[in-house]
């Protein structure tokens, strides 16, 4: 929808592996900068932030999910 793009654009965050290259953030927001206002942050400690969010999700998924995971 067009009309969340803006909100979507300026709220760029980048975690795990990938956000511990130098410069990534910026790289990226130059990449798309054409397209608008752009904000890329990368997260304090991106290792432990993947892995908290995945807990979080795996929490939160429903039995039959998990099962069918297995």
């Amino acid at each position: 929808d067009p009309e969340y793009q803006p909100t979507f654009r300026n709220n760029i965050i980048l975690s795990g592996g990938g956000s511990l290259i130098g410069g990534i953030a910026d790289a990226i927001a130059n990449e798309i900068s054409d397209i608008g206002d752009v904000t890329v942050t990368c997260v304090d400690d991106p290792i432990e932030k993947v892995a908290t969010g995945a807990m979080a999700l795996a929490q939160d998924m429903p039995d039959e999910q998990y099962t069918s995971i297995n």
